[in-house]
């Protein structure tokens, strides 16, 4: 993680340059000792890892338990999954992203929330051109849920009470692991399932186009998206409009 290897991050009590001094992970399940995808992070004594449901309400308490934090909001209900179970899929992107911002709501400070959204807030197809004009009109459930967090975080940061931003991702690829029930995990299954001797049939066409992107670089460019200024966020970034942070 970029946020241990540089061991410094913008605190939301004292600036910029502020030690990191704990990480915690948390997610439904959590990977086996010794398999981790990067271990020098499971060797590291400042990562602890938490397994919880992000769409009980009790989660976010639990993990918003001080004053000076910053969240990374990366859960959710894909595509796939939320088109058979839209209920989970706003329980858990929409109800969860809630608690987690009513939580850093009433901590002390104004804590950095960092969320990701996705393209899925769009609709149009492939061909379609995203420009800062273009109407946000989802055309699944996970993208619905998506648009609806964007919304929330901006109007919670308006009124002051966290200092949000979100990144709309492209695909990342090449993800560990057993497939998701993304629609766009194939496109990570047609690298991953061959080289471990699988057959997999892509139930996309040829010739659809498709954003992709490396983890390192998201990585990178969600510490970039944090550590930038409130001053950066408004005059560099039109995913959506964030006003003025004002810290109580």
């Amino acid at each position: 993680m970029v946020a241990l290897g540089s061991g410094k991050l913008t605190s939301c009590v004292s600036g910029p340059g502020t030690d990191v001094t704990s990480v915690v992970l948390a997610d439904i399940s959590a990977p086996p000792a010794g398999q981790w995808v990067c271990p020098d992070v499971e060797a590291d004594a400042r990562v602890s890892v938490v397994t919880c449901d992000i769409g009980d309400p009790a989660t976010a308490t639990m993990l918003v338990d001080q004053d000076d934090i910053s969240v990374f909001h990366l859960s959710a209900i894909m595509s796939g999954q939320g088109e058979e179970d839209p209920d989970l899929c706003y329980r858990v992107n929409f109800d969860g992203t809630r608690a987690l911002l009513e939580t850093c709501r009433h901590r002390a400070t104004c804590p950095r929330v960092i969320i990701t959204t996705a393209g899925a807030t769009f609709s149009g197809g492939a061909e379609m051109v995203v420009t800062d004009e273009l109407r946000s009109v989802p055309a699944t459930t996970y993208g619905t849920s998506k648009r609806m967090c964007e919304l929330l975080l901006n109007d919670y940061t308006r009124k002051g009470w966290v200092d949000g931003r979100a990144g709309r991702l492209s695909s990342v690829i090449v993800r560990a692991g057993a497939p998701n029930a993304a629609t766009t995990g194939a496109y990570s299954s047609v690298v991953r399932e061959p080289l471990s001797g699988v057959d997999i049939e892509l139930p996309i066409a040829d010739d659809v186009s498709h954003a992709v992107c490396g983890h390192r670089g998201v990585v990178r460019n969600l510490l970039l998206l944090h550590e930038a200024s409130a001053e950066q966020v408004r005059e560099t970034i039109s995913l959506f409009w964030i006003c003025s942070i004002v810290n109580p």
